[in-house]
């Protein structure tokens, strides 16, 4: 309790200590909710869009911005963005990638 105690407004302190004490605080369970990835050329699904996040979780941008990361890191390498056949091979393995930055 008292490495959060000092992020809690002084306003409910004693309010959030009471609810402590009784034993009436709840938990919000998170768990991974991946989605299956279906390539498309021309897209790419990242952040909530590819797996959703439980809003209070508040993790949807931190993972999108994860995925941005794991995209500029696997497109590096590449030349000419407008070779498809290329980017699709190199996007293949974006989905694996980004469950070991994310998990």
């Amino acid at each position: 309790m008292f490495v959060w105690l000092f992020q809690v407004p002084p306003e409910i302190k004693d309010a959030f200590i009471a609810a402590i004490d009784k034993g009436n605080i709840r938990t919000m369970p998170n768990r991974s909710m991946p989605a299956a990835p279906h390539p498309t050329p021309g897209a790419l699904l990242m952040g909530d869009a590819f797996n959703m996040r439980h809003p209070l979780t508040g993790g949807g941008m931190t993972v999108a911005l994860s995925d941005i990361v794991v995209l500029r890191d696997l497109l590096k390498p590449l030349r000419d963005l407008n070779d498809a056949s290329t980017l699709c091979r190199y996007l293949e393995s974006f989905y694996t990638l980004r469950k070991v930055k994310i998990a």
